[in-house]
């Protein structure tokens, strides 16, 4: 049989999480844009749009290999004592976060919109739903800049759960 190296799986695994890591920027503008009666821009050639360059993130990572656009120099590395997969960042990896992180800013801010014209009852609410991916977002801009709280341990995942709890 085949064996499976740390790294492959690893980055098979990364390949799997790209599924939701591109979805969900564009699954949380749809919330907002819904939430603020914009149906219209939800309607099924609008949806394709926004999911267009996250389809196109997608291929890039799994034919990664062939052009490392999205990452090059994957290696596991030990952290402590905790192995993570280390990676250089690629041109179309750049630009589809640049994407993603417009999407999530435009939903925080129509998120917020909506609080600001809610009834009292469901201000916080919404405050909470918008303030919600922050976490996240902020965790992983660090985690980019090099500048994690532990160098080289991405948290935007644990990010996720928190604001989600």
């Amino acid at each position: 049989g085949r064996k499976v190296s740390g790294r492959n799986l690893a980055g098979f695994l990364n390949n799997l999480e790209y599924i939701l890591i591109v979805s969900i920027p564009v699954m949380y503008l749809l919330f907002a844009l819904r939430l603020n009666g914009q149906e219209r821009m939800t309607a099924r050639g609008g949806i394709a749009l926004l999911f267009s360059i996250p389809f196109v993130t997608l291929v890039m990572v799994w034919t990664n290999p062939l052009h490392n656009l999205m990452f090059s120099n994957q290696r596991v590395v030990a952290v402590g004592p905790v192995f993570v997969l280390a990676r250089e960042f690629g041109q179309w990896f750049w630009f589809s976060n640049v994407y993603l992180y417009i999407l999530t800013i435009l939903a925080v801010g129509m998120l917020i919109f909506a609080a600001a014209r809610s009834p009292h009852i469901f201000k916080l609410q919404k405050v909470l739903v918008a303030f919600s991916a922050l976490l996240p977002l902020v965790l992983n801009a660090l985690f980019l800049l090099n500048a994690s709280p532990v160098p080289g341990i991405n948290f935007t995942p644990a990010a996720f759960a928190i604001a989600d709890a």
